[in-house]
């Protein structure tokens, strides 16, 4: 598994919506698929996902979250600076934007990563793109495969572990985004490194802020959006289960005074973000509310 590591210098993000809507309802493959309308303006084109028949044995009880997409971000972003094997503790460096560092995983962080890199190993799922693919001239285009293939290697010696990675494919979101042209290579990788404690919570409130970013963020060929440049607070801390909806207690209220206050920092130390188009992430943001806050604006 030897082999010389490279840091990554920018992020490797795939941003097409059926990758984002296995995230956001892969509680709902246990039962169904999930069909996503990746049309543009009044054609539609629907792209299913959906468990394949010879593996409905495996257990999507437990859905994805947007901490184990951050973590297959940071693996593709590993692969796309031609890293095949990568160890946790590269992994958590990347994620929070500090890929010169030694610094090692915290113990809780290791097992979360560990534990997230193993679902997405046992996660198998089929995308039926032929909607899109017809499109292209094409009859049919299906990818079926597990979201993340890899062999790891523990090793114990001295009171240390360490776990290494090999990955042995592409990724199979990555292949798909990769034919779509839709994987995002503008954010450099110190974007992660927020002044915040980086516990699980917040790098799910990083990766939820950094993707409805570069969704709304003007390009070169799209100056407007079809995104709004607001977001929606309550609608933000409920999906990230950080305050859900229907809880009004008084730890609720606290967990989310805190969660804003987090927000605040990110977004201002994502105003000193430039990106390969040698603009700002954001160059600024308006709270809309008080109490409570109601949505965030964006500006660029």
């Amino acid at each position: 598994m030897s082999q010389q590591f490279k840091t990554a210098k920018n992020l490797a993000l795939a941003t097409d919506k059926a990758t984002t809507m296995l995230f956001k309802h892969s509680k709902d493959l246990a039962s169904t698929l999930i069909e996503v309308d990746t049309g543009k303006r009044n054609k539609s084109m629907v792209v299913t996902i959906d468990l394949p028949d010879d593996t409905e044995a495996v257990n999507w009880s437990t859905p994805l979250t947007s901490f184990d997409r951050e973590v297959l971000d940071t693996v593709n972003t590993l692969l796309e600076a031609d890293n095949r094997t990568v160890t946790i503790d590269q992994i958590y460096r990347h994620m929070i934007g500090q890929p010169q560092s030694k610094r090692k995983a915290p113990k809780a962080m290791a097992e979360s990563i560990e534990r997230s890199m193993n679902g997405l190993l046992c996660r198998v799922v089929k995308i039926d793109a032929t909607a899109e693919a017809k499109a292209y001239g094409l009859e049919k285009a299906i990818f079926t495969g597990s979201i993340l293939s890899f062999e790891s290697l523990t090793i114990a010696a001295g009171g240390k572990q360490v776990t290494a990675y090999n990955i042995l494919s592409s990724l199979l979101f990555e292949k798909y985004s990769k034919a779509k042209k839709q994987v995002d290579s503008s954010l450099p990788i110190t974007a992660g490194n927020v002044p915040i404690r980086h516990t699980t919570s917040n790098i799910e409130l990083v990766s939820y802020l950094k993707r409805r970013i570069l969704a709304m963020r003007p390009t070169k060929t799209q100056q407007r959006k079809a995104i709004s440049n607001r977001i929606n607070v309550e609608n933000m801390l409920d999906e990230l289960g950080i305050a859900p909806r229907e809880e009004k207690t008084a730890s609720t209220r606290v967990a989310k005074t805190r969660a804003l206050q987090t927000v605040m920092k990110i977004l201002d130390y994502w105003k000193t973000i430039i990106c390969t188009d040698r603009k700002p992430f954001i160059s600024s943001y308006l709270v809309h509310g008080k109490k409570p806050v109601k949505s965030i604006e964006i500006r660029f």
